[in-house]
């Protein structure tokens, strides 16, 4: 997938880093004109895909996140990459959501809610990086 992207920011896969990327995110939003309802999905997206990355892709050493942001036609677009230990979370199983909550192991349901939430989640391994791209239609665009 070959996108122009308009910003990005790189930054060291912790969570403290979640706020500079929420407010990168939270600017462009509204320089789009997104309505308040896209924003929050894509808010919520968008600090579970980080925090996955902070927690899971570099097993406790230090590591970096690129995460691109632009739109295409009516669609935002959002790219996370990481250097961190290939995952696809596209592969795992879907979390059984009719389950009670004491019987559902823990993870999987933020790329499951990514997915409800999202028009389109993309993932590739590229040049030794993960590369999950999110797209969102921006309704009234």
């Amino acid at each position: 997938m070959s996108l122009t992207f308009s910003k990005e920011l790189h930054l060291p896969a912790r969570l403290e880093e979640l706020e500079n990327l929420q407010a990168l995110v939270e600017e462009f939003l509204e320089t789009a004109g997104c309505p308040p309802k896209i924003c929050n999905q894509i808010a919520v997206v968008t600090e579970e895909l980080f925090v996955n990355i902070t927690n899971y892709a570099y097993d406790g050493k230090a590591g970096e996140a690129l995460v691109r942001i632009g739109t295409e036609g009516d669609f935002l677009i959002i790219q996370f990459e990481d250097a961190g230990k290939p995952f696809n979370p596209l592969d795992q199983p879907s979390p059984d959501t009719k389950a009670s909550l004491g019987d559902r192991p823990i993870g999987g349901l933020g790329i499951y809610l990514t997915m409800k939430m999202m028009d389109g989640v993309y993932y590739e391994r590229i040049g030794g990086k993960n590369c999950l791209t999110i797209r969102k239609k921006i309704e009234g665009k």
